[in-house]
């Protein structure tokens, strides 16, 4: 991993041992891309922080002791890390599941009405179309129904049976997508109580 441009990295000194007055202290911040620190773990050695900007420092701490009188540079020979969060890695952990499922409200409800909404689309365009050229009424009078409701039953049904096959293949192959890609681990079974 390369580190980024010094660009993206500097220094922003507040005083120094000479100014604003004679015999301050090193006052300095680090500012760093807003990138960096995005990811965090705290097992591991090579996370933004430990791997950018804390070589950063130490070197610029090196050069301050090297200044001073007499050099003090072997008080920073040896560097201990204690990488720490705001948030355990429970609850990052969490956070991460709960935005991940909010994004799945909001994206896969589209996903799911696309599958589904192509058979009420074509069943309707179908009916009205028939309707339109006076199919449906000449399908009415050759039926021996007693019933007019019936007739229609019979159509409404047989239309949804031939556009539900043909989107059969379509809805098999989102739900293996969905059930490789999203739902990867199975939730616990739905337990009712019963009186």
């Amino acid at each position: 991993m390369s580190p980024p441009p010094f660009a993206e990295q500097a220094f922003v000194f507040h005083s120094s041992p000479n100014e604003p007055v004679q015999g301050g202290d090193w006052n300095y911040t680090i500012r760093s891309d807003t990138s960096l620190g995005n990811k965090y773990d705290v097992t591991s050695p090579n996370n933004d922080a430990q791997v950018y900007l804390l070589p950063l420092q130490r070197a610029l701490d090196l050069s301050i002791a090297s200044t001073l009188s007499p050099p003090k540079q072997s008080a920073l020979q040896q560097v201990e890390q204690y990488p720490y969060t705001e948030a355990s890695e429970e609850k990052r952990l969490s956070d991460t599941r709960q935005s991940y499922f909010a994004a799945g409200v909001a994206y896969l409800g589209v996903v799911f009405f696309l599958a589904l909404v192509g058979v009420v689309y074509q069943m309707t365009g179908l009916i009205a179309s028939e309707r339109e050229k006076g199919l449906s009424q000449l399908m009415d009078a050759m039926m021996p129904n007693s019933q007019l409701w019936q007739s229609q039953l019979a159509r409404l049904l047989a239309h949804h049976l031939a556009f539900a096959t043909i989107y059969l293949s379509s809805w098999l192959a989102t739900g293996i997508i969905l059930a490789s890609v999203v739902f990867i681990k199975p939730l616990p079974p739905l337990r009712f109580a019963t009186t």
